[in-house]
């Protein structure tokens, strides 16, 4: 009857100490203790996989600095002694190398553990995954900044295209004017000319002197018909008016206005065979187009090598124009915040440019991507959904 009792008794702890382990093991969360040395007394599955070992059993007798995480086991010592010493529950967020080579963060409980006398004979130790969540904060975080940040540049870019419109139409009278009197007066230059009369003008010039007041002129325009744009990007409740351009006008009419003291250079290299429709704003889309320029002249010149190409593909379902330059290019690391407001790594840069050429692209249902090799190539890509022709 002894032995028969003695063999229940052993059953009944065999099979609690089995239902207790199951459960340790069932519970969504790394577990495990440690006695005053430090050293791991036991542990769930979880815990001994995140180490690299295959069963609980593996981890005993290992302390931290034996661990994946071996590069923090000080910070852990160091939470791991107040626990013991003060014999108090602490929680903290620890950050902890996986076996797999994964960075993890985890939100740790540690309590005492005390035997039948209330001496601390170790401590136990419960931690949970918290890397994603704290991922998401991070993002709503940046979000948030993000907004305010848009929201502060609406309220900038809005005062300064209304404060814009007076210079504007200061210089769009004075325009007025040389486009009225300038013609005049380079007949009277070419007409003394004729009768042999000294002049230092050449000929190009005076035929400059002709156009410029027009030139001027349409500057001005151009610089109103933008803010009228930007005024409206900014008014989310405003629907854009959009209008019918060829691919082909569009980069024409932005070369033919780019200035060519500015274009130095650099040689441009151009075809939109096959041409497309788009829908848009031109002055918006000329806009993007003088942006993606100047940076590549920016870079090609930085070099002191490269080229510019502008080429178009017809895909589906969007058609494509494409811009490359072959000049300094951009570092990796940059690419992901490429088209963030304000975000600028560059002397000549506003971190505004890129920002607005996202937001005017997906406001006509379009986007723009970049990819980039340093010191190789930058290679901008403009998608437009596909106009039909009724």
């Amino acid at each position: 009857m002894r032995i028969s009792k003695k063999i229940e008794q052993d059953n009944g702890q065999f099979q609690a100490a089995t239902t207790l382990k199951s459960i340790i093991n069932f519970i969504p969360g790394h577990i495990y203790w440690k006695g005053v040395d430090f050293k791991f007394r036991g542990c769930n599955q979880m815990q001994a996989e995140s180490a690299g070992f295959s069963c609980p059993e593996d981890l005993i007798g290992k302390d931290d600095f034996e661990m994946p995480w071996k590069s923090d086991a000080h910070l852990l010592r160091a939470m791991d002694t107040q626990v013991i010493k003060e014999g108090k529950t602490l929680a903290i967020e620890e950050p902890s190398l996986l076996k797999d080579g994964r960075e993890r963060i985890f939100l740790s409980q540690k309590s005492p553990l005390k035997d039948a006398s209330g001496a601390i004979i170790g401590l136990l130790g419960v931690s949970i995954d918290i890397t994603d969540q704290k991922k998401s904060e991070h993002l709503k975080q940046q979000l948030l900044i993000e907004a305010k940040t848009i929201e502060s540049l609406k309220s900038l870019a809005g005062t300064v295209a209304h404060e814009m419109r007076t210079p504007l139409a200061s210089i769009g009278s004075f325009a007025t004017t040389l486009e009225r009197v300038l013609p005049e007066l380079v007949k009277v230059a070419r007409a003394a000319k004729e009768a042999g009369i000294a002049t230092s003008i050449p000929n190009r010039d005076l035929e400059y002197l002709e156009e410029v007041g027009g030139i001027m002129n349409s500057t001005v325009k151009r610089s109103n018909i933008f803010i009228d744009n930007l005024l409206r990007n900014l008014n989310e409740t405003t629907p854009e008016r959009l209008e019918t351009i060829s691919v082909t006008h569009l980069v024409q009419h932005t070369l033919d206005n780019y200035p060519e003291s500015i274009r130095g250079n650099v040689p441009i290299h151009v075809n939109t065979d096959p041409n497309f429709l788009l829908r848009g704003r031109l002055e918006m889309l000329m806009h993007i187009l003088f942006n993606l320029l100047k940076n590549a002249i920016h870079y090609v010149q930085e070099a002191h090598k490269g080229e510019i190409r502008i080429w178009t593909e017809l895909d589906q379902p969007y058609n494509v124009l494409h811009f490359q330059d072959t000049g300094t290019g951009i570092a990796a690391d940059m690419l992901p915040n490429l088209f963030r407001y304000f975000f600028s790594k560059t002397r000549h840069g506003t971190g505004v440019g890129l920002a607005y050429a996202k937001l005017t692209m997906e406001n006509i249902g379009g986007r723009i991507s970049c990819e980039s090799r340093e010191n190789e190539y930058t290679h901008f890509k403009l998608f437009f959904p596909i106009v039909t022709v009724s």
